[in-house]
């Protein structure tokens, strides 16, 4: 994580346009403490180089908003796609225990009822 003046010096802004870009809702911290103290990551250093990279070649801040959500939704939308997968495979395994578990208690009684 970075403080805001280090994460200005990195992306090469100015700590008023950073601030700008918040109340805009274009770039907001990753974190800020209780002291409001503003504290970005390095997924921000990537959104802020997008911005950059949009603003330059004319897009609006209305695009960019709208460009932004539609990313960040998606990385969402693939994050929880990733748990459900992560889940069905949990199942997968779960399942495969039981039916190892069932076949091993078969095997004991089985041993149970040849004695």
């Amino acid at each position: 994580m970075y403080e805001i003046d280090e994460f200005a010096k990195i992306v090469d802004i100015p700590v008023s346009t950073l601030k700008f870009y918040d109340l805009y809702g274009l770039l907001q911290p990753s974190e800020i403490d209780k002291t409001g103290n503003h504290y970005y990551s390095d997924e921000n250093i990537k959104e802020c180089e997008i911005i950059t990279l949009l603003l330059t070649n004319g897009y609006s801040f209305e695009d960019i908003d709208l460009l932004l959500r539609i990313l960040r939704n998606e990385k969402l939308v693939i994050k929880q796609l990733e748990a459900i997968k992560q889940k069905e495979l949990l199942r997968k395994k779960l399942k495969r225990l039981t039916i190892m578990k069932e076949d091993f208690q078969n095997v004991q009684n089985r041993r149970i009822l040849k004695k």
